[in-house]
């Protein structure tokens, strides 16, 4: 399992907020070129990541608002799992990021794919404490 943890500067319901809407991902998140989740943040909704490698299908495989969601995404005879967990401090709010792969050859990918991974996590919550404590569209002007 990868994971990153940091301190954002905003509380876990504004936090939350970016990662149910699913619509804003490709703006605030440099690894996507879109999201797909045409029912919406529901335990079980399935939809796509479009990614600059292609299209890759989704389902919600656990949601408690505000304080966690987490994706699995397929691949052959396995998937990753993109977890998100939130805790509130006082002014601050503990973010961690984890992914880790299940399934069949689950174990093969990770070994393969352990750096990849790792900067996946980094760089989700590098851009998920920019947005939050910036702004959606503050954010996009600093880069």
């Amino acid at each position: 399992m990868k994971s990153a943890t940091g301190m954002i500067v905003a509380s876990r319901n504004e936090i939350f907020q970016y990662l149910e809407d699913f619509s804003t991902w490709a703006v605030w998140h440099s690894e996507l070129e879109g999201c797909i989740l045409p029912h919406g943040v529901a335990f079980g909704s399935k939809g796509w990541l479009l990614t600059p490698g292609g299209k890759r299908r989704f389902t919600v495989v656990h949601v408690d608002y505000p304080n966690s969601l987490s994706l699995a995404l397929k691949l052959p005879f396995a998937s990753v799992i993109l977890d998100s967990r939130l805790r509130q401090t006082r002014d601050m709010t503990e973010t961690t990021i984890r992914a880790r792969f299940v399934g069949p050859l689950g174990i093969i990918y990770s070994k393969r794919s352990q750096v990849r991974l790792q900067k996946l996590v980094d760089r989700t919550l590098d851009n998920l404490t920019r947005v939050a404590e910036t702004g959606l569209f503050n954010g996009i002007l600093e880069e």
